[in-house]
């Protein structure tokens, strides 16, 4: 057995609790990171629909004959929607952006004067 071995337990606990505390923050990191993977695939999959949305809400009024442009708030998300004639057709933009992350998503889309989609875009 060692003669001077007072201090040896000491290291050997706080060489553990190191241990642990690189292991715990090495977990916490890769949850945070699961987190905000997850939260932008989230925003960015209801900020297409949303957007998608808006080009059908443009599409109502272009065979309603309201070709104003709007800014339509739908479930708390503000929609841009462009509509911009072009000879006998309509193109139309529509841009949501939301969450914490800004996620936008644009989709673009050309419609006659009936509301028949000739084109959809996404972006």
């Amino acid at each position: 057995m060692l003669k001077n071995s007072k201090g040896v337990g000491l290291i050997i606990v706080l060489a553990s609790i190191l241990l642990m505390v690189a292991f715990a923050s090495v977990g916490i990191s890769f949850t945070l990171s699961n987190y905000y993977l997850v939260h932008h695939i989230v925003d960015g999959t209801r900020g297409f629909y949303l957007a998608d949305a808006g080009v059908k809400r443009a599409i109502y009024k272009v065979k309603s004959g309201n070709f104003t442009s709007e800014t339509w708030n739908f479930g708390g998300v503000d929609i841009a929607i462009t509509i911009n004639p072009d000879g006998s057709n309509y193109d139309i933009i529509s841009v949501s952006t939301l969450g914490s992350l800004n996620t936008t998503k644009t989709i673009k889309a050309t419609v006659d004067s009936t509301g028949k989609l000739l084109e959809w875009q996404p972006e």
